[in-house]
């Protein structure tokens, strides 16, 4: 974990991509020191932010891996994610942005409904989803197909878990 702080870009890289796939130990020490992957999930948030797009790149990958194995274990960091995932999706180039793309998705299908659910986190990944499709050029299939398959399974999430809020009576 040490060499997600290194200075070199290339370590810093492949440093999330080795403990992308440690991911399983990570969740697995979570459970038993809750530091380990609160730390894990702050630095790559944090390299998510960095000018670097090979950094940007590699800490979404990582993140993206994490939520798709144990989303469980980063569901106490969702409001964290969300603000970061906000941020990012001002500043990132087209290849790092789709990438981002793919991680809100997975984020929408692998959360509890109920955390996707909150109006806050709803709110805000729907904003990032609604202004990318608002800039799109329509004439740019790849970035209209990556909006739009986000944006149906956070509405997915959304819906079906009040869907069945609705069925019981909550």
């Amino acid at each position: 974990m040490n060499n997600l702080k290194d200075e070199n870009v290339f370590i810093r890289s492949i440093s999330f991509w080795t403990l992308s796939k440690y991911t399983e130990w990570i969740a697995a020490q979570g459970k038993v020191d809750a530091n380990i992957m609160k730390d894990y999930l702050t630095e790559i948030l944090k390299a998510m932010m960095e000018n670097n797009t090979q950094v940007q790149n590699s800490a979404c990958t990582a993140l993206g891996k994490a939520i798709s194995e144990y989303a469980q274990s980063i569901e106490p960091y969702l409001s964290d994610i969300v603000q970061v995932f906000e941020y990012v999706s001002n500043n990132y180039q087209k290849n790092n942005l789709a990438n981002l793309y793919d991680v809100i998705a997975l984020l929408a299908q692998n959360v509890a409904r109920s955390k996707i659910q909150d109006e806050k986190i709803e709110n805000i990944l729907m904003g990032i989803i609604a202004k990318r499709w608002k800039e799109s050029q329509f004439n740019d299939i790849e970035s209209i197909y990556l909006v739009g398959n986000s944006h149906r399974s956070i509405f997915n999430s959304c819906r079906v878990y009040r869907f069945s809020l609705n069925r019981i009576g909550a």
